[in-house]
């Protein structure tokens, strides 16, 4: 839903995933952080009529249209759209402005399930590839995910690895290696926001909320 008016009034938005028909969902809507008609779109949708999918879609006129955020046609290489499940999506910020990083389950086919991908594009979505993909059973991803708007390649996730389940993980060169931020006894994060001067970093665990500075 949109509100023009600062939450006075509500407007029911066209969404890309029948909610209605997955057994659970993740919707996000992330808006542009420079230009207000654009805003984006990113289901996960497991069981059910959808059966498992997974869609990151744009709208350039504030809500009103959507098209997919990359193109359904692209090779199932990168896992996209046929493969995926989109959990969160994360502007690179004004440094890197056609940089986008996608957070994803990767389906692997009946009997192994999922894994965690990161994917990234840099061409303002008109094309992604694979940052990094973790092994059946390595990894469980997040919805928690966030980038520093001081580094394009600064990213952290709630991503759960099998010898580290909990705590935050971060990448500095773009999604392609992770590493364990810090303690990692804080629980399992649900979300992640850092500060517009990249002093704080914000973590929503099992127990609260957590300031990581």
């Amino acid at each position: 839903m949109r509100s023009p008016d600062g939450g006075q009034t509500w407007q029911p938005l066209v969404a890309l995933i029948d909610l209605a028909s997955c057994d659970f969902a993740y919707p996000f809507v992330v808006p542009h952080a420079t230009d207000p008609n654009r805003v984006f779109q990113s289901f996960a949708c497991y069981g059910g009529g959808s059966g498992n999918a997974g869609r990151a879609g744009e709208s350039r006129d504030r809500g009103q249209s959507w098209a997919d955020f990359a193109p359904s046609s692209q090779s199932t290489d990168v896992c996209f759209q046929s493969k995926c499940v989109a959990l969160a999506l994360v502007w690179a910020g004004t440094l890197s402005p056609s940089t986008f990083f996608l957070s994803a389950d990767n389906w692997l086919g009946d009997g192994a399930g999922y894994t965690a991908t990161f994917l990234r594009s840099d061409d303002d979505g008109a094309s992604w590839f694979q940052a990094s993909s973790f092994a059946p059973g390595a990894a469980n991803q997040s919805p928690a995910f966030g980038g520093d708007p001081a580094d394009p390649n600064r990213l952290y996730s709630g991503l759960g690895l099998a010898d580290s389940p909990t705590g935050v993980k971060t990448s500095a060169d773009g999604g392609v290696t992770w590493s364990e931020l810090a303690r990692q006894d804080i629980g399992k994060v649900n979300d992640l926001a850092v500060g517009i001067d990249s002093k704080d970093l914000y973590a929503s665990d099992q127990a609260g909320s957590g300031d990581g500075q």
